[in-house]
């Protein structure tokens, strides 16, 4: 595996950043209340993605068949987080971002489009888990710093959340570029959220609609009418409530393993309202891997 190369980003991206003080603002107008659920989330995240200690990693397997492999790893030079369309939210935007803060990424770009620029969960979401460059992109701009990216493609990641895909011409550049090493992912649609409601209270509904503005919440169950009027009263049964095509649902923690419950996707329980995790977001995503296979005579012998 080649040594990494030096990286900074298009002077595009210091033209368009967020100034400090709008961090300042957003945190400022927050209650103390509110911002502990997005430093819940950022501390349950770093125990499922806990920061990675080493620069570089090599390891060496010599195999009775005769060869020997020898495994590189080293985290990439740069990840590019951009959030699209509809407001993903505090909690899923964490999802995302931690797993490369703690993957040991040096250069993290967090793009948001102008809708989001004043958004002031979003901005507390991203001072607090120590985002160090955010800014505003329109969709020319995005498709300009692709172009300018695209020396370095090997050594990068782009994450991408949001309702809305790159433009065309933008996802043209995404599709070559992974040809030619890049990482990418893209956030499952999670436009609903179920919830299960079994018993009095127990859902907060003001800390899910904060923390996942682009979602529709839905109140199932037999007290789904306790819910407020503005979330949707569905009235389909326990398996309707199962619908494996559903990515995320919230049910009371004794109703977690019912073995109706899909695999796939997220459960949340009570408690769990301000947070949020991509299951199939792995730590590899971030990290460049290259091997060297050879013949081992000590052991062909």
């Amino acid at each position: 595996m080649p040594a990494a190369v030096s990286f900074s980003w298009p002077d595009l991206v210091e033209s368009r950043r967020i100034p400090d003080q709008a961090f300042a603002r957003a945190y400022a107008a927050m209650s103390d209340v509110d911002r502990s659920w997005i430093k819940k989330n950022i501390a349950q995240l770093y125990a499922l993605y806990p920061p990675n200690q080493t620069r570089a990693a090599r390891t060496s397997t010599h195999w009775h068949c005769g060869f020997a492999s020898h495994l590189a790893r080293r985290p990439r030079q740069w990840a590019l987080v951009l959030l699209s369309g509809s407001n993903p939210g505090p909690a899923r935007t964490l999802a995302a971002l931690l797993p490369a803060v703690t993957s040991g990424i040096p250069h993290i770009l967090v793009a948001l489009s102008p809708r989001h620029r004043r958004d002031t969960s979003l901005l507390t979401s991203l001072e607090l888990c120590g985002a160090e460059l955010v800014c505003c992109l329109g969709r020319q701009q995005f498709q300009d710093l692709l172009h300018q990216l695209a020396p370095s493609w090997g050594q990068g990641a782009v994450l991408s959340l949001g309702d809305t895909p790159p433009s065309p011409s933008s996802w043209k550049i995404i599709a070559d570029s992974v040809l030619r090493g890049l990482a990418y992912w893209q956030a499952p649609l999670a436009s609903r959220i179920a919830l299960w409601c079994e018993n009095p209270g127990q859902w907060l509904w003001d800390v899910l609609q904060w923390n996942h503005p682009g979602a529709h919440l839905e109140a199932w169950g037999p007290l789904r009418t306790e819910a407020p009027e503005y979330i949707s009263r569905m009235a389909g049964d326990w398996d309707a409530f199962c619908d494996p095509q559903l990515f995320a649902r919230g049910v009371p923690r004794a109703m977690a393993h019912d073995p109706r419950l899909p695999e796939a996707g997220l459960l949340l329980t009570p408690g769990q309202e301000g947070c949020w995790v991509w299951p199939e977001l792995s730590p590899d995503l971030f990290l460049h891997r290259g091997m060297t296979v050879a013949n081992s005579p000590e052991l062909s012998e």
